[in-house]
């Protein structure tokens, strides 16, 4: 090849304006060359490999350098141009490598002094590089192959270098990486908006080389401006100050000069770029730029916030920089959003538990006061019907049952608010017990009976024998009575029936009657609670009647239906599993406590009642008194507890809700003292949920009486408490007197042997003798042997021998 064979050979470039084609530009480039100037001479010069080499590298799209000779003399073509840099085209050609990247050769010199020496490739893969190729330091990453030169005879004249650079590559996979960790940050943990920021920030902080330093400023308050809630990499004494947040950007990313970087930002950048940091032309290099970027929650115009992002010194902050940023800013916005939406959901949620919580109260608080006047009203009138001395007139009578059953009506709606607010907590779990349901069926409708007579005819179809089942009582009793209630209120004559029949897996109630009906289009609305039928003759109701019986029904996993014709009456259907019923609950009625004595023996027995209704306490202190109780009777816990510190009742009966300190909060403060451990304490409530008397045993109660209550179960139930802790008390008395004697003879034997060692030791003599010694002692002196010993063991000798 002559001087110019470079020049001769075209590139299929795009043609010319007038159609000719033109030279390759490394062509030309290397045409104007001086290269007698370069230690590689003139291109005439060249050896032939060295100049079919050029050629390959000439004609080769993708980026080729050449390492020359001993010095490695760089050689390049038009595709490795980029990553030398502009700046240093066509500078570098001809010239040694350890010249054109000084920066480069601490690091590579070993790589390609090794390929000349042994003739071995050496392959790297996205190896980082620090250069300057455009005027400052620059992050690079590269991908390259050497290859070994050989001349005729195998020797290695110098160095093929195949490259491609994949910085590109590397930034967007380490930023896309940000963006994925920002997408996981979980707001459940801790749901205020300071916390999402800081655990933002933690995950950004993560990649130090994408993101060197941030910071996160919250306006929360127009008065108080920005504040720093999170960040990294800043001087604390001055973040908070920072200028660059006062900014305040509206639309897009500001790029600023920092002023406040810590010195944990360099440390921070010297473990991720190892060796960069040593004494050289490239570093140290502090970030002294930052994007500042407005923070905009979704659904809002004006930010909540700034984002600080630290630029990496080591690279340009670029198109892709900028979008990077401006991503993390509008993920960081997301992230808030979805916190405020959170602590939101948590306000509503809360207020909605307080909303139930105060709505189960309001029912709990309506259900007692409703019960204490209902105690006065039930109680005294069902006590003047059953005392034998009262002969009431037939028409005083009929008055007397019609109070009662008014009275009754009312206890089953306050029972109603009760039981609907439980459903509505999850609290409406069955207390199951194995109980005969034909009887208590046939007595529940009985209580009908005298209501309609002479309006209605009422038939009853339960089975002759029992028909026992597990199921909570009285939320069956509810369930029949609901049912049979709704049936009269809407069966203006005609016949009502009732009906109960059972196999082994399940027991069915039908209630069936002639009345008005249920428009079809109102029976699929019948179970919910507070709907009511739209008759023409409204009948008057809570509308949660029959929603109870659903809730009931369901809570015992049945279930529960309805077929009705308008004119021709209703059908109701009730099913519950069965659970095997036993004989359980007969067992348990057979082995039960006789009903305890009528009478008293002894002294008086002492009664403390604590209820805060007036009348209700004066009616229990005359109840009590009657039965034989002597009786103090107070409005509250806190004059209770003073009354117990100087005085020992024998019994306390008390209400739950009380003024100030409830009864089972005076009932825990009571059993903490031991003088009222064994106190037996019987609590009287408005409340009729099982929880409320696990409640009240789990506070040291000793019963659980609901009100209204019938007053010869309450003074049975008082009066066995009573009686079974005098004996209880009997009992402990005459074991503690047994421990007592015991623990004295113990004591005496230990004296005595002790005195038997003392006379042995003293006067020589075996066991036996020296026991005999003592027991003669005791009768010659007429004393007990044990005083004898006591003497002995005081004064080491027997009596009359001391000295």
């Amino acid at each position: 090849m002559t001087e110019s064979s470079f020049a001769q050979q075209q590139s299929p470039t795009d043609p010319s304006a007038d159609g000719a084609i033109t030279l390759s530009f490394m062509r030309a480039v290397y045409n104007q060359v001086d290269w007698s100037a370069t230690p590689l001479g003139p291109q005439d010069s060249w050896p032939a490999l060295l100049r079919l080499v050029v050629d390959l590298c000439l004609d080769s799209e993708f980026p080729v350098q050449i390492s020359w000779g001993p010095d490695l003399l760089v050689l390049y073509n038009e595709a490795y141009i980029p990553l030398l840099g502009a700046e240093k085209h066509p500078w570098a050609l001809g010239r040694p490598a350890s010249e054109v990247g000084p920066n480069l050769w601490p690091a590579s010199e070993k790589h390609l002094r090794e390929v000349m020496r042994t003739g071995r490739a050496y392959h790297s893969d996205d190896q980082q590089l620090i250069i300057d190729r455009h005027g400052y330091p620059e992050e690079a990453h590269f991908t390259f192959s050497l290859s070994a030169i050989r001349d005729a005879d195998g020797t290695v004249v110098g160095l093929f270098n195949a490259i491609t650079e994949s910085t590109q590559h590397i930034l967007y996979e380490r930023r896309l990486q940000v963006l994925r960790r920002l997408g996981t940050v979980s707001i459940t943990a801790d749901d205020s908006l300071h916390s999402t920021c800081r655990a933002a920030v933690e995950v950004i902080g993560r990649n130090r080389k994408s993101v060197p330093f941030a910071a996160v400023f919250i306006s929360e308050s127009v008065a108080h401006g920005p504040q720093r809630v999170a960040g990294y990499g800043f001087d604390e004494s001055a973040a908070a100050s920072c200028e660059l947040v006062e900014l305040a950007p509206t639309s897009g990313p500001v790029l600023e000069v920092m002023e406040h970087v810590g010195t944990e930002l360099v440390a921070g950048l010297r473990d991720q770029y190892p060796g960069v940091f040593e004494p050289g032309p490239l570093g140290p290099l502090t970030p002294d730029q930052a994007f500042v970027l407005p923070v905009v929650m979704l659904g809002t115009r004006r930010p909540i916030g700034v984002l600080v992002i630290g630029v990496n010194p080591y690279w340009r902050p670029d198109d892709a920089y900028t979008a990077f940023a401006a991503m993390m800013a509008r993920q960081l916005g997301v992230i808030m959003t979805d916190a405020v939406s959170y602590q939101n959901e948590r306000k509503r949620q809360k207020a909605l538990e307080e909303l139930d919580r105060a709505r189960t109260e309001f029912f709990q608080n309506v259900s007692h006061e409703l019960r204490a006047p209902l105690t006065m009203l039930l109680t005294p009138l069902q006590d003047i019907l059953n005392e034998p001395g009262i002969v009431l007139p037939a028409a005083a009578r009929d008055t007397v049952e019609t109070s009662i059953r008014a009275g009754d009506r009312l206890q089953r709606v306050a029972d109603e608010l009760l039981n609907l607010s439980r459903s509505e907590s999850g609290a409406l779990m069955p207390d199951r017990e194995d109980i005969d349901l034909a009887s208590v069926t046939a007595d529940v409708v009985e209580g009908y009976r005298s209501a309609i007579e002479g309006r209605l005819n009422l038939r009853v179809d339960v089975p002759g024998e029992p028909l026992r089942a597990y199921v909570d009582r009285t939320m069956w009793t509810t369930i029949v009575a609901n049912l049979v209630n709704n049936a009269v209120k809407f069966t203006p004559e005609g016949v009502v029936t009732v009906s109960l029949s059972g196999d082994d897996s399940q027991v069915i109630l039908t209630v069936a009657d002639t009345g008005i009906g249920i428009p079809q289009n109102e029976q699929a609305h019948i179970f919910e609670r507070f709907h009511r039928v739209n008759h023409v003759d409204q009948q008057p109701g809570s509308g949660i009647g029959l929603a109870l019986v659903s809730e009931m029904t369901a809570a015992h996993g049945g279930s529960v239906g309805v077929t009705s014709e308008p004119g021709e009456g209703s059908r109701f259907i009730v099913r519950l599993p069965r659970y095997n019923g036993s004989a359980v609950a007969a067992d348990a009625a057979e082995s039960a406590a006789t009903e305890p004595s009528t009478e008293f023996t002894g002294e008086q027995p002492r009664l403390l009642i604590i209820e805060d209704e007036p009348d209700l306490r004066g009616y229990l202190s005359k109840l009590f008194t009657k039965d034989g109780y002597a009786v103090e009777a107070m409005g509250d816990a806190e004059t209770a507890l003073t009354f117990l510190e100087s005085n020992a009742p024998d019994m306390v009966v008390t209400d739950v809700m009380l003024p100030g300190q409830s009864g089972l909060e005076m009932l825990g403060t009571l059993r903490q003292d031991e003088r009222n451990a064994r106190l037996p304490v019987v609590v009287l409530t408005a409340r009729t949920d099982p929880e409320a008397a696990l409640e009240a045993f789990a506070h040291g109660a000793d019963d659980f009486v609901v009100k209204p209550f019938n007053s010869a179960e309450l003074l049975a139930r008082v009066r066995a408490h009573y009686q079974m802790n005098q004996l209880r008390d009997n009992a402990i008395g005459q074991a503690e007197t047994t421990v007592g004697q015991l623990r004295q003879a113990l004591q005496s034997n230990r004296t005595i042997g002790t005195a038997v060692g003392i006379v042995m030791s003293r006067y020589e003599l075996d066991p036996q003798r020296a026991f005999q010694v003592l027991v003669r002692t005791s009768q010659q002196n007429n004393r007990k042997l044990h005083d004898i010993a006591a003497e002995v063991v005081s004064t080491g000798a027997l009596p009359g021998h001391a000295g």
